[in-house]
């Protein structure tokens, strides 16, 4: 799949999403899986996925024969759905999950569902890991079974960068905690040759002074940044990154 086209379909995605959170005042944050319509026609029968890959009317969609797919993965996956996914990559671990589960109701009580919530924090304290690392493994799985040629990616974050330069690559700190750092609708792009970052910061209101962070109206979003690996030596790190098994 061409280069420009991968730009060309983030660009539309972006384009929507930008749309998106000036109608809602918000986002929530969606990873793009861009690959063969082929690739994407097995998918739909694998229930794994169907759940958050497709939505009904997606899903019923014809595929024509030499078009481009598109699967897209809530990255707030609900606790259920993790754990499913953390069964179906650790089978060795299921029945011993399982058992938790079954314990957990046992002594605390409570649904199915604060049960699975209880497993799934202590399996990930005992890892020293967190829900993001189960939703990057399930990325991971899915770019593989899929022959992904690009996983794009759109959230609000925030940017600590010069708005005239390069970007600061800082992406494993909570910058929302720098008084710096710009509120922005991001969007990174990792491709099998190259990788591409585009933004655009997020303009509010004013607030009171003591109000919380950000909190103000949204009026609207500044000019649009890109930056790419084309374009000289850019980098991005992170735990969705390296996601993208490059083709021989």
């Amino acid at each position: 799949m061409e280069d420009e086209l991968l730009m060309k379909i983030q660009d539309g995605l972006f384009e929507t999403s930008k749309a998106m959170l000036l109608e809602q005042g918000k986002i929530h944050p969606i990873a793009y899986l861009v690959s063969g319509a082929s690739d994407v026609e097995s998918m739909k029968e694998d229930t794994q996925f169907t759940m958050h890959a497709f939505d009904e009317e997606e899903a019923k969609r014809p595929i024509k024969k030499d078009e481009y797919a598109i699967a897209a993965i809530s990255m707030e996956m609900p606790d259920m759905e993790l754990y499913t996914h953390l069964c179906a990559m650790l089978p060795t671990l299921e029945d011993f999950l399982n058992q938790g589960v079954a314990i957990a109701a046992r002594d605390f009580g409570g649904s199915i569902e604060e049960s699975v919530t209880r497993v799934l924090d202590l399996f990930l304290m005992v890892k020293k890991g967190n829900r993001k690392d189960i939703v990057a493994a399930v990325i991971k799985k899915l770019a593989t079974k899929v022959n992904a040629h690009a996983l794009i990616i759109i959230s609000e974050a925030y940017s600590l960068e010069n708005m005239e330069g390069l970007p600061r690559q800082a992406f494993e700190k909570d910058l929302s905690k720098e008084p710096k750092a710009q509120e922005v609708l991001n969007s990174t792009m990792e491709a099998a040759t190259f990788m591409r970052r585009i933004r655009a910061p997020i303009l509010r209101e004013p607030t009171a002074e003591g109000a919380q962070r950000d909190s103000g109206k949204l009026i609207g979003l500044g000019d649009v940044i890109d930056t790419s690996s084309k374009d000289g030596d850019f980098k991005m790190t992170g735990r969705f990154l390296n996601l993208i098994t490059p083709f021989d």
